[in-house]
């Protein structure tokens, strides 16, 4: 057991910690406002470019449909368009009632949809699934850069 001078050393060890601890605190906090406005034209310079480069590839994009190519070869890059499919479970109550009448219960679900009911979901269509298709380019850069 602690006598009171070391129960106290110990309490007054423990304030001038937390009192470290707080002004720690209080200087990151201010060095990360400093850093955050030092860096705010980067972040927003790659903001910008990032709206730029959607902007250019939703352009590319829709030439290559409008041409009814798939792709497009440069001598600075190749140009492959692709789709993408994913599946939002929107009303999993309706899913499970398909499923329950089309006697897939067991198979596809458990407590909760099992990721391969993604397959089903690409044979047939359900109540409570949308399915969302996004198109979009890869750009494979074939002109080696000098270093």
């Amino acid at each position: 057991m602690l006598t009171i001078p070391e129960l106290n050393k110990k309490v007054n060890n423990l304030v001038s910690l937390r009192k470290k601890r707080a002004e720690l605190k209080e200087n990151l906090s201010a060095k990360q406002e400093e850093l955050s406005q030092q860096l705010q034209p980067f972040t927003g310079a790659l903001v910008e470019l990032g709206s730029e480069i959607e902007q250019e590839q939703e352009e590319i994009l829709q030439e290559l449909r409008e041409a009814g190519a798939k792709g497009w070869k440069t001598d600075q890059a190749t140009i492959s368009r692709k789709t993408t499919v994913t599946y939002k479970v929107v009303d999993e109550n309706k899913v499970f009632a398909q499923l329950k009448k089309d006697k897939l219960l067991t198979q596809y679900a458990k407590l909760t949809l099992v990721p391969e009911v993604k397959g089903l979901f690409e044979k047939k269509d359900f109540d409570g699934v949308e399915k969302n298709e996004k198109e979009f380019i890869s750009v494979l850069n074939t002109k080696k850069e000098d270093k």
